[in-house]
């Protein structure tokens, strides 16, 4: 057997995504590999200070009735799918049981399927599929006055109940002043 040494200084060996493999999107095998990376997590916790990801996670935990992951209801673990951005920091650099270690945790790809996952069973919302073209955004709002005059509407009542609806922005958010 290979010697897996925890916290090593080699370089993480990152493998390609899988996402044509049958069980890819298969709901039942996400759960338990958010469930067995998750209990990897929390028993390790060196991770906490990189995003809320982390304490999101280690707080459902703490906060179950069992102390474990076991306690945490599935529909929850979404709460820290939604936290991550996928920066990379966690496999990087603090995780000791990234590949070549025999756990193979590998947290940001494993929230990008979650992601996936998710879209495939209920599609984007409006408000993602606007943000994520961002060529266009970049183009509307680099026009001429556009930006003022989207600052100054979304100042208006109206306006302001169209813009929670589409951007999930609360009414309570303070804009900046034009």
């Amino acid at each position: 057997m290979a010697e897996h040494r925890e916290g090593s200084l080699d370089a993480p060996t990152r493998h390609p995504i899988d996402w044509r493999e049958p069980g890819f999107c298969d709901e039942e095998e996400l759960y338990t590999e958010l469930g067995r990376v998750f209990d990897h997590c929390h028993g390790c916790r060196r991770c906490v200070s990189l995003c809320d990801s982390f304490p999101t996670l280690f707080d459902l935990v703490d906060e179950s009735d069992t102390m474990e992951i076991d306690g945490v209801d599935r529909a929850d673990y979404w709460k820290v799918v939604d936290q991550c951005y996928s920066c990379d920091l966690c496999y990087m650099t603090k995780c000791p049981y990234v590949p070549p270690h025999e756990w193979n945790i590998d947290f940001p790809h494993l929230m990008l399927r979650a992601k996936a996952v998710r879209f495939q069973k209920h599609g984007a919302p409006l408000r993602d599929r606007v943000l994520t073209r961002t060529d266009t955004v970049g183009r509307i709002a680099g026009l001429p006055g556009v930006s003022v005059g989207v600052t100054a509407a979304i100042q208006k009542r109206p306006w302001l109940r169209a813009f929670e609806k589409v951007a999930g922005l609360p009414r309570a958010t303070r804009l900046p002043r034009v």
